[in-house]
């Protein structure tokens, strides 16, 4: 059945929990909130948007939507196994550095960056940080991996019924993750290369992501065509998870 109050307050709860997400993610060395495993949080966190986009969806009672739904649903379990796998590789490789074994701290892995250079440039990192770019466009839902909202197919999915301001709260929390997923690359792969003001460094992260956002969107939107739901799935359970599981075997056994 529909539910007004689900409906109306799925889109704010969204757009929230990708600004607490923002949070957690240093800008080089500046950090507003520093935990012992705050890619853990992070993770969860994640789920959040595209949880609030399935019940809204649900809450509207379309045919559309219910269809959008399950389709989302796939493409959330399809890159989630590879991101994992990444964020394990990177975990592994700054904890043995550090001696702890395995780490989910962002502050410590851009510490790590800031005395041993980006993890870019580590070659047992690189098959994860392909795999971390492939990954974005799945998880932001972004053309060829907009099975969900597949316009011509399913008139927006999950947005049939959304008009005016939490319709344009939606657009604007999609583009916020394309932000999140960017500046987490940022931290994750090209640390340790900051000026050490807070400004400088923002606008480097910043620029930065907008070339990110080129590579792994703008330029596999211009030259594939969307994928079926089942395409979505096998792609990022083996080409995707394939690169990160080889990254994740190279960093256990410190290679």
């Amino acid at each position: 059945a529909a539910s007004r109050t689900m409906f109306l307050m799925a889109p704010l709860v969204g757009l929230a929990a990708l600004v607490v997400i923002q949070l957690f993610i240093p800008v080089f060395t500046f950090t507003a909130f520093s935990q012992v495993a705050d890619i853990i949080v992070i993770l969860y966190l994640l789920l959040i948007p595209a949880m609030s986009a399935m019940l809204g969806g649900a809450a509207s009672g379309s045919p559309y939507a219910g269809v959008g739904l399950s389709r989302e649903m796939v493409t959330i379990i399809s890159c989630e196994l590879p991101l994992v796998l990444v964020l394990l590789a990177i975990g592994k490789t700054v904890g043995d550095a550090m001696g702890t074994g395995l780490t989910f701290s962002m502050t410590k892995i851009a510490e790590y960056q800031i005395h041993n250079g980006s993890l870019i440039l580590h070659p047992s990192m690189i098959p994860a940080a392909i795999a971390f770019l492939m990954t974005i466009p799945g998880e932001t839902g972004n053309h060829p991996f907009d099975a969900a909202e597949a316009e011509t197919e399913i008139c927006e999915g999950l947005l049939a019924e959304y008009s005016g301001a939490p319709l344009g709260i939606f657009k604007l929390s999609h583009a916020v993750k394309m932000l999140t997923l960017t500046s987490m690359f940022v931290a994750l792969f090209l640390g340790g290369i900051g000026t050490g003001l807070l400004v400088v460094d923002g606008i480097i992260v910043f620029a930065l992501c907008v070339v990110l956002t080129a590579v792994s969107i703008s330029f596999v939107h211009a030259v594939t065509a969307r994928l079926k739901i089942e395409q979505i799935f096998k792609y990022y359970w083996t080409v995707v998870t394939g690169l990160a599981l080889i990254s994740l075997v190279l960093a256990w056994y410190g290679l």
